[in-house]
């Protein structure tokens, strides 16, 4: 294939979304080189039929290490329309070329973004800021190692075969707590205020990681912060879905009723967590779960006075958790 065969796979198309973002970026990197064009032919590209009228080409050499050069071209086709070009070349040979498709920014700046591949599947990403008034060109090159891209083509198919997407989101819950405390078994019933923010992970269409951190309250005596880890697995392909993780509570609750409760140093619980949900939409679930803890049952201790014999007797209880139930929905927003 000759420079003068234009295929029309090899232009580069932005759209102004991503163009805009592009400019962004490029704009804050320091690394961009200055260099004016000059007339004439690159030595090794002297042989090219492409390169046989020199004095309607200008070029520039952006790129330069031990083996590989790469230059920017400006041919100027008729009178008022130019074409433009990066050529690279390893041990005087071209080794790879790309058409470019400039946007303009400003009244007296083009941007185009491009890539350019040698033989062993080394890449060149290269952006160019090009100043067609006073004939400057400032370029950034980089050089992508062939691990970096097989590393980022293999994420890349990964994440487009097995359907990967993050999602954040917020919940809330209406937790019941069965515990014993002062030597009697209770049901305490908290109030709705079990705000948390999640952080979802998406991956083979029917499984999830949720991490979840915030607010657990389920009565003033077991009231703190916890955070989770769940596990989702969509139930016989349909919107059901199970979950199993775990729940590392930490509580600061205290003052029930009048009575004075005592928060111990190490009033911390971890909860095996199982649980059932249904995805009503992509961004909204609802679910229930069952919570039952198996290290550290204990989440602090109440001393109570009472009167024995006609004397005034404190006596120590410890609060024990024996199980917590929860209903909750998760609203989630897919990045």
């Amino acid at each position: 294939m000759s420079l003068d065969d234009k295929n029309p796979f090899i232009f580069i198309v932005f759209t102004s979304i991503m163009l805009g973002q592009k400019i962004k970026r490029a704009t804050l990197n320091s690394s961009f080189v200055s260099s004016t064009l000059i007339i004439g032919v690159p030595f090794t590209l002297k042989n090219n039929n492409y390169f046989s009228q020199p004095e309607k080409i200008y070029y520039a050499a952006i790129y330069h290490n031990l083996k590989d050069s790469i230059y920017f071209i400006s041919k100027r086709l008729t009178a008022d329309s130019n074409s433009y070009v990066i050529v690279l070349t390893s041990d005087n040979k071209i080794m790879g070329y790309s058409y470019l498709d400039f946007k303009k920014i400003n009244q007296n700046n083009l941007y185009t973004e491009s890539k350019i591949e040698k033989s062993n599947r080394e890449t060149f990403t290269v952006k160019l800021f090009y100043s067609p008034k006073d004939n400057t060109i400032r370029s950034n090159v980089v050089k992508n190692s062939i691990l970096q891209d097989q590393l980022f083509n293999s994420m890349s198919n990964l994440s487009a075969k097995n359907n990967v997407r993050f999602e954040l989101g917020i919940g809330d819950e209406e937790t019941y707590l069965y515990a014993n405390a002062d030597a009697k078994n209770m049901l305490k019933i908290g109030i709705p205020v079990n705000i948390h923010l999640y952080l979802g992970l998406n991956f083979l269409k029917h499984y999830k990681l949720d991490f979840r951190y915030g607010i657990l309250y389920a009565y003033e005596d077991f009231f703190g912060f916890d955070a989770v880890i769940f596990f989702k697995s969509n139930l016989f392909h349909s919107n059901f879905y199970g979950k199993i993780g775990a729940d590392f509570f930490s509580n600061i609750g205290s003052g029930a009723h009048g009575v004075v409760v005592y928060t111990d140093d190490s009033g911390e619980v971890t909860f095996l967590c199982l649980g059932l949900g249904y995805n009503m939409s992509k961004q909204f679930n609802l679910d229930i779960t069952y919570y039952l803890p198996f290290i550290n049952r204990v989440y602090g201790y109440e001393i109570v006075n009472n009167y024995l014999n006609g004397y005034l007797v404190s006596q120590k209880y410890d609060n024990v958790a024996k199980s917590l139930f929860s209903l909750g929905f998760q609203y989630s927003f897919i990045l």
